[in-house]
């Protein structure tokens, strides 16, 4: 299956609205996109589809398996951030993680923690797969998937306005939404 009829699917089974809300564009761009008036980045917006409906994630030296747009996220940051871990993020963003696309460089890179070539290219082959065929190769961990959403809304209720609580359900809706998502995908097939 297409980014483009993954995109299609996904607005025919909920809604224009709640796909563009769970891409972080705008109902209008989705709604461009697909009557093919869509005159920006193309290659963002399939990116932005097959991270978040089809599953596609790359291997951050920092944070794990992560999501393809939210390592593209990081390294479009325009400031570092004030906690450690964005901070670290924002380094290794530039100094070699093989999942970076900008040409921006630390004068003195720092030293990351990537997982060895036959794993990268292990960890390559199963994204290159279909979704069925990743599901087959890797198991969801929902202990783990938990750890790492509650890491995140402390962190992120450290330098936000906000409750570690709500922060934390919030992240939970969005990785249940996410794993019904693929689910239903995977009945489809």
């Amino acid at each position: 299956m297409t980014w483009f009829n993954e995109l299609r699917n996904q607005v025919d089974a909920t809604s224009l609205g709640s796909v563009a809300n769970a891409m972080g564009v705008s109902k209008a761009m989705i709604s461009q996109v697909l009557n093919g008036k869509y005159k920006g980045n193309m290659q963002r917006v399939q990116g932005l589809v097959e991270s978040v409906f089809m599953g596609y994630t790359v291997v951050c030296p920092v944070l794990g398996e992560i999501p393809k747009h939210k390592c593209a996220a990081h390294q479009n940051a325009k400031h570092v951030g004030s906690t450690p871990n964005a901070i670290r993020l924002w380094k290794a963003c530039r100094s070699g993680c093989p999942n970076s696309q900008l040409d921006e460089r630390l004068t003195t890179p720092i030293r990351l923690s990537i997982e060895s070539k036959a794993a990268m290219q292990k960890s390559e082959k199963v994204r290159s797969q279909p979704t069925s065929e990743k599901a087959a190769l890797r198991q969801y961990d929902a202990a783990a998937v938990c750890a790492r959403l509650e890491r995140q809304a402390k962190t992120d209720s450290e330098h936000m306005a906000g409750s570690y609580h709500r922060l934390y359900i919030e992240l939970l809706k969005r990785e249940l939404i996410a794993v019904g998502n693929r689910y239903n995908r995977l009945i489809k097939e």
